[in-house]
């Protein structure tokens, strides 16, 4: 049996080059994503350098692609894995992090549900986490927008114990990290730093939430 991210790779590339060419980027991304497949690092780099001006916008363009509503879950997972490896050769190339950090980002928050103005209860914004007959482990909700000084309490309404961890810390903020949060349990924090908070279940690497604070 192939390793996961052989078959990830796999179905990326027969992805990409089996539809039509990105527009405005005719041929560049299926040309990575054949030489990301084959391991071929001098390659991949050659891509790069010969586009290595224009990265930047052509990135921003794919991602934009990247998030068309009519792409599966699969289809923008395939496309923001082989972006990211696109943008982390031109950061070994060029030094410049920006497009890296837009690629994570965007590819973090297409897994989210629109933010949403969070309204306090008992001077508290709560988040649960919570298991539904279709999709287990997920935020509830997902992606809140909090004032600056304001408590966010995650209640434990799973049936497995849960850990939240900071991610993305070269992007947003970090310092998020809890304890063991066992079935029924509570656990949280006060956020008196403005920006953005990306975070996961450190147990369960699919639970992906954000916390939005602003001053």
């Amino acid at each position: 049996m192939k390793p996961r991210w052989c078959t990830l790779l796999t179905l990326a590339a027969l992805f990409i080059l089996d539809r039509p060419a990105y527009s405005g980027n005719p041929d560049l991304l299926a040309q990575f994503s054949d030489a990301l497949y084959k391991q071929d690092a001098l390659k991949m780099e050659s891509i790069v350098e010969g586009h290595k001006g224009e990265m930047p916008d052509k990135i921003d363009k794919l991602i934009e692609t990247a998030l068309k509503p009519e792409l599966t879950k699969e289809e923008r997972e395939q496309k923001f894995y082989i972006l990211e490896r696109l943008a982390t050769v031109y950061k070994d190339i060029t030094g410049e992090l920006a497009p890296l950090k837009m690629v994570k980002k965007r590819s973090f928050e297409s897994r989210l549900t629109p933010a949403v103005v969070s309204t306090e209860a008992g001077g508290l914004h709560v988040v649960e986490t919570i298991s539904t007959e279709t999709i287990k482990n997920l935020f509830s909700p997902d992606n809140i927008i909090i004032s600056s000084g304001d408590t966010v309490r995650w209640d434990n309404k799973d049936a497995t114990t849960h850990l939240l961890a900071s991610v993305l810390t070269s992007v947003g903020e970090g310092g998020l990290f809890s304890a063991r949060v066992e079935p029924g349990q509570s656990w949280q924090y006060k956020f008196n730093t403005p920006g953005e908070y990306y975070y996961i279940c450190f147990i369960h690497k699919i639970m992906y939430g954000k916390v939005l604070v602003r001053e």
